[in-house]
């Protein structure tokens, strides 16, 4: 082993040769975001779902719904298919799993929205293998944490990510007009696909399109509570109503201040750059125009506005029949017109590097941003930052790492209860009602917990099923403030700090928290229609206790109480912070101490592996010894061309 001082100084020598030398290099190979053709978007997909297994699969609406295809597409002239990705992670979807669906494009010369989600789905796939990775023994040398380092992202945020798709399903459809996409042309077969959905229009005068047919059938196979659909040629972000029969002057949707919130988020996490504004929200009646057939509308009506859904009749490939949509359509689906230009140059769309710094803004870069606050605001969830005092990481939300729940144990507590302090943040919502930290008898399972009904704030009961599952538990009651999407361009909403009473060597600690009920209070007299409530999956999920709505195998139940999930106080056996127990045949090893602190983010400090050994110095002499040649070289050419310049001069003076 090198003396210390001779170490400190070959560090230094390559930390300024890096500097030098070899960073300049590495911004050449930043990863701009480019146009991909139909062919790359099929090889992109196929990419996704086969190096992700465990959390992507691949299909279209040919082999699913049997859709007949249209036309021919890409540099083969193959039959075009209309390609969805599903993310999720397998291990832990539920019924109750919310769903989000995400279109790229139904104009297939607006072309922002089809590099977005294609570059989104990577961007979550790889995010959660890395996690997965991290906590195995392939450790951060696997491939996709490596991809993950490679592009500056920190471990925090893979984390993030890695939680969005333990606890949603994301359906990704890039090209929803795989012929437009396909020839950079807006329509299919010279129908407007936007015009050709089951609400306020002539019966034989929708679902033409194989477009519109591929969505319905996503949606009727699924319970969608949240949709983008990406557009372009003007920039807003606009939500309902958008249909001429509701274009009543001074009147809202009956989920306004929900869709409103929501959208004023996005606005404001989407950012913006130079030659581009800020996106502006509205209502689509208000900011864009009014359309008949429109899929906004009809995807968050058409379960509910009986008045201005339609059974269609197309007579176009073979006529279709829709079939029975059922609750399907009360989904808060967010129109984006991306940008001004339907296809902005490339130069603009921005890079990899600066996703979730938010720097060298670019199209797609800010539409990522913005999807990712989309997925994240599908349902509220607690994150636990620290109990008793020391960093916590929530193992029941990493994605891949099975089924069930009851992973995170702690080490604390006495026979007799004590009080333990918990630091926590509330994501998915905009506002924080209030909390309560309660500590329960027992060790308890996650799944149980994502199951419960209500949890009674005076008494502290826990209700499962309308019967007590635990009653008169040790409970602290905490004000209200600001969740993770209260205000975007600030931070992260506030860290809220409580105790946990009672806390002993057989209990578990749960932070239940209530949020948005405001979504539910808006005065119902502007409504259109009037003095309804709100009819959303989504504003009914979190201010609805009687709210239950059942499609294609899918549920969604109203709470207005959302647990964390359980941390399990165990003996000294059971290990402490940082402890991955075995689960379902898997062996995950324990990092801490190892290079990394106990929030899993790689450290610099005495636990570091690395040591510099001779073969540094030898390398590092190699290196300073090029440099030097390629400085004087440089500077015996300058001279070179300097004389020659003078000499130039000097003749032509002559002349």
């Amino acid at each position: 082993m090198l003396p210390l001082l001779l170490r400190i100084a070959v560090k230094a020598t390559l930390t300024a040769l890096f500097i030098l030398f070899i960073a300049p290099s590495k911004l050449a190979t930043a990863k701009p975001f480019t146009y991909p053709t139909y062919d790359d978007m099929v090889d992109l997909l196929h990419s996704t779902s086969s190096t992700h297994p465990r959390f992507s699969s691949l299909s279209t609406s040919q082999s699913s719904f049997s859709l007949p295809t249209v036309g021919t597409c890409g540099a083969s002239s193959t039959p075009c298919k209309n390609y969805f990705l599903t993310l999720q992670d397998r291990t832990s979807t539920s019924e109750l799993t919310p769903d989000i669906f995400l279109s790229g494009e139904v104009h297939g010369d607006e072309t922002v929205g089809p590099s977005t989600v294609l570059y989104l789905s990577s961007l979550l796939a790889t995010a959660s293998s890395c996690v997965l990775e991290h906590f195995t023994d392939d450790g951060d040398s696997g491939s996709n944490c490596i991809e993950w380092y490679s592009l500056g992202y920190v471990f925090s945020d893979a984390l993030w990510l890695s939680r969005l798709l333990k606890s949603r399903r994301i359906i990704i459809s890039p090209a929803s007009n795989a012929l437009g996409f396909s020839q950079v042309k807006r329509a299919e077969n010279g129908i407007d696909p936007n015009r050709d959905f089951a609400y306020d229009q002539d019966p034989s005068n929708c679902f033409r399109t194989v477009t519109g047919r591929h969505i319905n059938e996503i949606f009727k196979n699924h319970l969608i509570q949240l949709s983008i659909t990406f557009h372009g040629g003007m920039t807003a972000i606009a939500y309902e109503w958008g249909s001429p029969g509701h274009n009543v002057k001074g009147t809202v949707s009956p989920d306004n201040l929900a869709q409103k919130e929501l959208t004023r988020g996005m606005s404001d996490y989407a950012g913006t750059f130079k030659g581009e504004v800020k996106y502006p929200y509205n209502s689509m009646n208000r900011i864009v125009y009014p359309v008949h057939g429109g899929m906004e509308d009809w995807a968050y009506a058409g379960s509910w506005d009986t008045g201005y859904f339609v059974e269609c009749d197309p007579t176009t490939y073979g006529g279709y029949s829709q079939g029975s949509m059922g609750e399907s359509l009360r989904a808060f689906n967010v129109l984006v017109e991306a940008s001004r230009i339907k296809k902005p140059s490339e130069s603009s769309l921005g890079r990899w590097e600066d996703v979730f710094s938010g720097d060298n803004n670019g199209h797609v870069t800010r539409n990522v941003r913005l999807s990712l606050l989309t997925i994240d605001m599908a349902e509220p969830y607690v994150e636990v930052l620290k109990f008793g005092g020391k960093d916590f990481v929530d193992y029941d939300a990493v994605a891949g790492l099975g089924a069930g729940g009851g992973r995170n144990w702690v080490e604390g507590g006495a026979e007799d209860g004590g009080d333990v302090s918990v630091e926590f943040k509330v994501h998915g919502c905009v506002t924080v009602d209030e909390s309560i930290v309660v500590t329960v008898p027992g060790h308890v399972n996650s799944t149980l917990l994502w199951s419960l009904q209500e949890i009674t704030p005076t008494r502290y009961n826990v209700i499962f099923d309308g019967a007590i599952l635990y009653d008169n538990v040790v409970g602290a009651k905490l004000n209200g403030g600001k969740g993770r999407w209260a205000e975007p361009e600030k931070g992260e909403g506030d860290v809220f700090m409580g105790t946990a009473g009672g806390v002993g060597e057989e209990s578990s600690v749960v932070i239940f928290t209530k949020v948005d009920k405001s979504w539910g209070e808006e005065d119902r007299t502007l409504f259109e229609p009037k003095n309804v409530g709100p009819q959303s999956h989504y504003v009914n999920a979190r201010t609805n206790t009687e709210y239950e709505k059942s499609h294609a195998g899918k549920k969604v139940v109203g709470r207005i109480w959302w647990p964390s999930n359980p941390i399990n106080i165990g003996p000294p056996s059971k290990g402490g912070i940082g402890h991955v127990p075995d689960y379902e045949g898997e062996s995950f090893k324990e990092k801490k101490g190892k290079g990394y602190d106990e929030r899993g983010n790689v450290t610099n400090g005495e636990s570091e592996a690395a040591e510099f050994s001779i073969i540094w110095v030898l390398v590092g002499g190699v290196l300073i010894t090029g440099a030097l040649i390629a400085a004087r070289r440089k500077k015996r050419r300058a001279m070179i061309e300097e004389y020659e310049m003078v000499n130039r001069e000097d003749v032509a003076d002559s002349v």
